[in-house]
């Protein structure tokens, strides 16, 4: 009789050591899988919006630039877009895509600026407002990529409050991407400062876990279109 209830006092003893290990394994397992996979998925989430807001600052850089041209085409009353020290100091350097320009609008009343032009003699007024009226005028800087660094001469995006995305203010909140634009002139004519055309490419550079990362290189044409 007493050898039967200690067998019974034996059997029933509860969980070994080995045993509850063995359940806090699995336990560990149930929950540290779902939680690596919604960490890689958030990481891919994470990955895939800064390569949209990347997308969208260069489609953005190559409507500047674009607007950018226009501006000198149309100061050259239709004959070419001039190729001034604005253009040269945005030219693309093939050995390194890094380097190029800041490109931003500024607004504010100017009306004595000009550009060289041979085609008009030594000055073309560049703004006539009208009423002290504020002007949308295009700016650029020369830059070099470096996604250490912050500033405009890092080719740095800042953002304000809208939140807009913005070049050319560092008083704005900076964020992670580097933006740099770079022209390369299409059939040059050498006997004067134009170019038949340009070919604007964008580069957006920014840092991801210390390594830095970027999308392909996008890049469109603009040609002259019309005569005056």
């Amino acid at each position: 009789m007493v050898k039967t209830t200690f067998e019974n006092i034996k059997t029933n003893s509860g969980f070994t050591l080995i045993e509850t290990l063995v359940a806090i394994a699995i336990l560990l397992i149930g929950i540290i899988g779902p939680l690596y996979i919604f960490s890689t998925n958030l990481g891919a989430i994470r990955r895939a919006s800064d390569e949209t807001t990347a997308y969208y600052l260069a489609q953005d850089g190559l409507e500047m630039g674009i607007a950018k041209l226009k501006q000198n085409l149309v100061l050259s009353k239709g004959e070419g877009i001039l190729i001034g020290d604005d253009i040269n100091e945005c030219a693309f350097n093939a050995s390194d895509h890094k380097e190029g320009c800041v490109i931003w609008t500024e607004s504010g009343s100017i009306s004595n600026g000009c550009v060289s032009s041979d085609a008009q003699g030594p000055c073309t007024p560049i703004y006539q407002p009208t009423g002290g009226g504020d002007w949308s005028i295009f700016s650029e800087q020369f830059c070099t990529v470096n996604v250490a660094a912050s500033g405009i001469d890092d080719c740095t995006v800042y953002q304000d409050t809208s939140p807009r995305y913005i070049q050319g203010n560092s008083s704005l909140t900076t964020t992670k991407f580097r933006r740099v634009i770079s022209f390369e002139k299409v059939d040059l004519d050498a006997t004067r400062q134009v170019a038949e055309g340009a070919r604007i490419r964008a580069n957006v550079y920014w840092s991801e876990k210390g390594k830095e990362v970027k999308i392909p290189e996008i890049t469109t044409f603009f040609y002259r279109s019309y005569v005056y």
